[in-house]
């Protein structure tokens, strides 16, 4: 196998399973067991995908693939059902929305059947998530005995910046700081892809008591009972 190429391609649509684009652009370059991609830009899931990529046949007949890529005005849920929740069931299209910009390394082996070896993933990430929403997240409904169910299953945000490492199959999650309409939390943990996973949530406590004042203060009104309330913010 000598055969050795380079192309510059424009794909005005193609699909992919779940996944589909307009506009594809970039520079392939071909050689034995290998195939460089550079300069790639897309439109898909709301917005634009731009990076490059290697994949190389290995003696066993499965391909190594490397990835870096920046996104932008990206549909966040769409990211999750194109690529099928990327083999993981902590967190689906159906618990997420908003829109998300970021930067993404990915690293795994494929079969010639193009299953995703989830042993291999190897993924850094940095994002932010404008105008979110969590759905129905699992490690937020285990607030319930502090906040109101309803609240916790609906959670809305304006901006959600943070990094997501994935390698050893288990997704870890740095501190990071959620501003919600209704509260704050601090959420950092571990995921692994056989849904066992370690959390640490915190809310602040001084919240918490000041909605459970305001909610008793408005019923006390309802029912024409007034009181002073001089409960203060403390950390």
């Amino acid at each position: 196998d000598k055969l050795q190429a380079k192309l510059n391609f424009d794909i005005g649509h193609f699909t992919f399973r779940r996944f589909s684009a307009n506009n594809c652009k970039g520079l392939l370059t071909y050689k034995p067991h290998m195939a460089v991609v550079n300069s790639l830009s897309l439109e898909s899931m709301g917005g634009e995908i731009s990076g490059n990529g290697i994949i190389v046949r290995k003696y066993n007949g499965d391909f190594s693939v490397k990835t870096q890529v920046q996104l932008n005005e990206i549909n966040i849920r769409d990211m999750f059902y194109s690529f099928n929740n990327f083999g993981q069931k902590f967190i689906i299209d159906n618990h997420v929305k908003g829109i998300l910009a970021g930067n993404i390394s990915f690293s795994s082996e494929i079969t010639p059947r193009l299953k995703i070896k989830k042993e291999k993933v190897i993924t850094e990430s940095s994002f932010v998530i404008n105008n979110g929403e969590l759905i129905e997240f699992e490690p937020m409904l285990g607030l319930s005995g502090f906040i109101e169910l309803s609240e916790l299953k609906h959670i809305t945000f304006s901006t959600l910046e943070n990094e997501i490492f994935i390698k050893d199959e288990t997704v870890t999650i740095p501190l990071m700081d959620i501003y919600s309409t209704a509260f704050n939390i601090s959420l950092s943990g571990v995921h692994h892809f056989s849904n066992k996973y370690n959390y640490k949530v915190r809310v602040l406590l001084s919240e918490v008591l000041a909605r459970k004042a305001r909610e008793v203060k408005k019923e006390n009104e309802e029912f024409g009972i007034i009181e002073d309330d001089d409960l203060r913010h403390t950390s």
